[in-house]
């Protein structure tokens, strides 16, 4: 069995560190651009031609808005929850209905129908 030095010992402790600060500066973040939409989750896993078995928010930028934008979401959509300036990682339980969001599509295409459908890339919970 090989011995450690307490230099050995020193440096693996300060590779942990550094694995350990880059993976969290890559966790998933929000695209840049504006969202494609703000507003509220006003239903939850509604089927739709582009959604496949994906699951889905139906979400409407205001009580008046008659149609609104089905989100499918995929494993590769970014959930992040706001908390004061920063955010943190959501679960997509944590999206329910009611509560306010802002949601991205690829490049803000939306294929027009009422209601909207669109591939979430991200959606920001807003607490």
């Amino acid at each position: 069995m090989a011995k450690l030095s307490k230099a050995g010992i020193m440096l693996n402790r300060k590779w942990l560190l550094i694995c350990v600060a880059a993976l969290g500066c890559s966790s998933p973040t929000l695209p840049d651009d504006n969202p494609t939409i703000v507003g509220e989750i006003y239903a939850r896993n509604i089927q739709s031609p582009t959604s496949g078995n994906r699951p889905t928010m139906h979400i409407k930028s205001s009580p008046s808005d008659l149609c609104g934008i089905i989100f499918a979401i995929g494993d590769e959509s970014v959930l992040r929850r706001r908390i004061g300036t920063h955010t943190v990682s959501a679960r997509l339980e944590d999206f329910t209905v009611g509560k306010s969001v802002r949601a991205w599509s690829e490049g803000g295409l939306v294929m027009e129908s009422c209601p909207a459908q669109a591939f979430a890339i991200a959606v920001e919970l807003l607490d």
